[in-house]
């Protein structure tokens, strides 16, 4: 649990029993290990896996019925743990360990590993747990409640899908809020060996497929508990590989700290109003990877609420920009990352090229697009995205969309404009779904759906 640039908090095992640690950083290196104060001393409990809410307040924890929980990430001994929590009172003193509710500590099933963030008011409780109804092994669930609440009412937990969770084990969740990243360890999707560390990105509710991060994070051996600083230079993770001569066998887990090769720099932007130059307020900022793929890679998706914005990014990459606003045309641009900054300007939509809001059209069934979800019956659903002067198909904004379905083109010649549309879709339910997700993610605010009646049955 890195608290700062130059403290470390972790689990270790001292005298048989799992215990949370602190080591500090002075001139360049971390200090020997002591035992973290201000927690209750409870001899029967043991402070594992933890983790602290983003506002300090909290402490949540795994407990383990075997007093050795190490091993392939806690996950070995397939030993039946639990998830407390601690919590801080206004004067600084904490209480108890007390026990989550057993609708997240479910009877005869382990629950462990979790993680904590807040974010649209809330505070988010990722956890891995092998209860019933998942895919096999431990998989990844989260649960929710408000933040001004002071019980332990979390929402039922929520399996985050076959996207993320396999046949195997999935484990030890870091969840990016700002980046909208999941980072995990898993055995069940293709690893170099062991538990690999993947990360996912969350667009419009559905998580991307898990990009396994590759060598040097991962190894042959087991890699998990892979956490970022918060300034974003490096982080820890915790693997069994073997270490130069001090260490050449893989029983023991350590704490490694890695460091990008280059820093990473501070990219920033504005997003201007084409016609007066002044800034967009609420606004969609999204990032891509351009050098490696023959498509840019979507990286992030952040809301801009002033018009301003700000990435991370390693100056040995390349990448695009690109900035979205409701009535206005999308616009990109590749940035010169000697500057590290960049100006996005977009032109508002005359009256011509604003979309009517319902509409219905007939179209022939002998010109049907290919579409597996493609209705039967005598109408189909599509999702209207957008209109545009005209249509570039590898445009980067339409990678989502595609996730959904097929994105084509309709030109209408009388307005000079060109709709695009995604779809088909089997019913009206499953279409104001997928729009409603298109929608909340930014890259498409104005998405409605289409009926169409199809003639020539």
């Amino acid at each position: 649990i890195p608290i700062s640039e130059n403290l470390l908090y972790f689990s270790t095992v001292l005298d048989g029993q799992v215990k949370l640690v602190r080591s500090q950083r002075q001139a360049g290196l971390w200090q020997a290990p002591v035992e973290a104060t201000g927690l209750p001393e409870a001899a029967a409990f043991q402070y594992g896996n933890g983790v602290f809410s983003p506002d300090g307040n909290r402490f949540y924890c795994t407990q383990c019925t075997e007093p050795n929980i190490s091993g392939r990430g806690g996950i070995g001994l397939r030993a039946s743990c639990n998830l407390f929590v601690l919590r801080r009172d206004p004067n600084g003193v904490w209480g108890p360990p007390v026990r989550l509710r057993s609708y997240i500590n479910m009877p005869n099933h382990t629950v462990m590993h979790p993680y904590v963030t807040q974010e649209g008011g809330k505070e988010l409780l990722f956890f891995s747990s092998d209860r019933e109804g998942g895919f096999g092994g431990l998989d990844i669930y989260v649960c929710e409640r408000p933040l001004d609440s002071e019980d332990l009412d979390f929402s039922f937990p929520q399996n985050l899908g076959n996207s993320i969770n396999t046949a195997g084990d999935e484990v030890s969740p870091f969840f990016d809020s700002d980046a909208q990243t999941l980072w995990f360890s898993s055995n069940g999707l293709p690893t170099i060996g062991g538990l690999d560390v993947f990360k996912s990105v969350r667009l419009a509710g559905k998580w991307t497929s898990p990009e396994n991060v590759g060598f040097p994070v991962n190894s042959p051996a087991d890699d998990f508990f892979f956490t970022l600083k918060k300034n974003g230079d490096g982080g820890f993770l915790t693997s069994n590989r073997t270490a130069g001569p001090k260490k050449t066998g893989t029983r023991d887990e350590d704490i490694f700290e890695f460091v990008p090769k280059n820093p990473p720099v501070t990219l920033t932007g504005r997003v201007l109003d084409r016609s007066s130059n002044r800034l967009l307020n609420f606004c969609m900022v999204a990032l891509y990877e351009t050098d490696t793929h023959e498509t840019p890679r979507l990286l992030e998706v952040r809301p801009s609420e002033d018009g301003t914005f700000r990435f991370l990014v390693l100056s040995e990459h390349q990448y695009l920009v690109e900035a979205t606003k409701d009535g206005y045309q999308s616009a990109s641009v590749r940035p010169n990352l000697t500057d590290y900054e960049v100006v996005l300007s977009l032109n508002r939509y005359n009256s011509t090229q604003r979309p009517d809001p319902v509409f219905t059209n007939q179209v022939s069934s002998q010109n049907l697009p290919d579409n597996s979800l493609l209705a039967q019956g005598d109408s189909q659903y599509k999702i209207h995205l957008e209109v545009q002067p005209d249509f570039d198909a590898l445009q980067p904004r339409y990678e989502l969309a595609r996730n959904f379905g097929k994105v084509t083109a309709e030109p209408l010649p009388a307005q000079g404009i060109i709709r695009v549309m995604l779809g088909d879709f089997p019913d009206q339910k499953t279409a104001n779904e997928i729009a409603i997700a298109l929608r909340k993610s930014g890259s498409f605010p104005q998405a409605f759906v289409v009926k169409e009646e199809r003639k020539g049955q």
